[in-house]
């Protein structure tokens, strides 16, 4: 199964500026799914690729272990520090950290890429992700799930 990581922004520029070996931003039409002026899909690998190199999780299928600490690195999973899924978000995450830093907005939604059941509206189930309060190491994504990034005030 592969998976298809689409977020928007109300950041004006071209996100493909920041494009790197392993991830690709890809401006594509507006979802309603997603709120944001600016909708792009984030390929992994290669371009028109599939989001499948990056951190994602099946809500549903995590254990109690995962439940009681979500974002850490799961060695039974073969996650490391190096591995590309990892270091791909690791990127992807920076970016968004630091546009919302300087002012923008950011939302994301994750789903099958051979089935992709966007749904009409924002989900009513949503995770505001304070990206001042979570290390780039241990963001991960979840498979249905519609975050919404902000900017932590303290």
């Amino acid at each position: 199964m592969c998976f298809e990581v689409i977020l928007s922004t109300n950041y004006p520029g071209d996100l493909s500026k920041f494009d790197t070996m392993g991830v690709y931003f890809e401006k594509i039409d507006t979802h309603k799914t997603l709120k944001y002026l600016n909708h792009y899909r984030v390929a992994t690998f290669l371009p028109k690729n599939c989001s499948c190199h990056f951190r994602i999780y099946d809500e549903a299928a995590l254990t109690d272990d995962l439940k009681h600490n979500p974002n850490a690195l799961q060695e039974w999973y073969g996650e490391t520090d190096d591995c590309d899924n990892i270091l791909n978000t690791k990127f992807l995450f920076q970016v968004i950290k630091n546009l919302v830093n300087q002012g923008y907005d950011f939302d994301s939604y994750v789903d099958d890429w051979d089935l992709v059941t966007l749904l009409d509206e924002p989900p009513s189930k949503c995770i505001d992700i304070h990206i001042n309060h979570i290390k780039k190491d241990d963001f991960l994504f979840y498979i249905g799930q519609y975050f919404n990034f902000k900017k932590s005030v303290r």
